[in-house]
């Protein structure tokens, strides 16, 4: 009897351990700012006049502090929609992500344009259900031009919005593919590729392909958006960065 309860005492210290540890490493994170929406005055929508915000969002192969000629040229003393750009490199240089921030704020019964400027290559979609956008206002368009449904095989990221069904918040699901940059080979010689994008010595392409769209919110409400597209570690490659808020998930709080 003494060894069970010897056993069980041990597996409640352990928890208790990895419960206090958690708990003082989410203390210890640092919060991430929130990114509002920047205000573009009113927009005539089949909802009817709106007030009309814009979000600007990146994303990336890696910290863009690991290609400092790429910070200084398109980050330094400049900010995003108002809020600073991170100062430093993060904890996970290497991981994938959207920059500057994954905490967006929006109006209620507003039209949302979001712009994502996508500095990284394509990965296949396991299933093409996202590459088709869905639940936005008006139309898709990735450099200028209006895009119905992008080939699953080159997209390289999603941006989708998605919450619990509550009776508190109204649904919202948005979903739309990214489409990756045709990066050009460092390894082969200019005069041998065509229709790529340059890159710098860190591998960071010369622009970004930019994808823009707009959706409309309904009453407050909180919701979770994350990318679909298999581009981080473990099974299916859905783990690491693809499962971690900062990296290719954050919150959308409409208000």
């Amino acid at each position: 009897m003494r060894r069970y309860l010897g056993a069980f005492l041990s597996i409640v210290i352990v928890a208790a351990i990895g419960v206090s540890v958690v708990l003082l490493l989410g203390a210890a994170a640092k919060p991430l700012p929130n990114l509002n929406g920047a205000d573009q005055g009113t927009s005539d929508t089949p909802q009817g006049t709106l007030k009309h915000v814009s979000l600007t969002l990146q994303t990336f192969p890696m910290d863009p502090y690991e290609d400092p000629d790429w910070i200084a040229s398109n980050v330094t003393g400049k900010s995003d929609n108002g809020i600073a750009f991170p100062s430093a490199i993060g904890d996970n240089p290497d991981w994938v992500k959207y920059w500057p921030t994954t905490n967006l704020v929006v109006p209620a019964h507003a039209l949302v344009t979001v712009t994502i400027e996508n500095y990284d290559s394509a990965t296949p979609l396991l299933n093409p259900y996202y590459a088709v956008p869905r639940g936005i206002s008006g139309q898709l368009t990735v450099d200028g031009q209006a895009m119905a449904e992008e080939d699953p095989g080159a997209v390289s990221h999603t941006f989708t919005i998605h919450g619990i069904p509550s009776a508190d918040q109204p649904y919202l699901f948005v979903s739309v593919p990214v489409l990756g940059v045709n990066s050009c080979d460092p390894t082969i010689p200019p005069d041998q590729q065509q229709g790529c994008i340059p890159v710098d010595d860190a591998g960071m392409p010369a622009h970004p392909a930019v994808t823009t769209f707009s959706f409309i919110t309904g009453a407050p409400g909180h919701y979770i958006w994350q990318c679909f597209d298999p581009c981080g570690s473990g099974f299916n490659g859905f783990g690491g960065p693809m499962s971690t808020k900062g990296y290719m998930s954050g919150t959308l709080t409409v208000e």
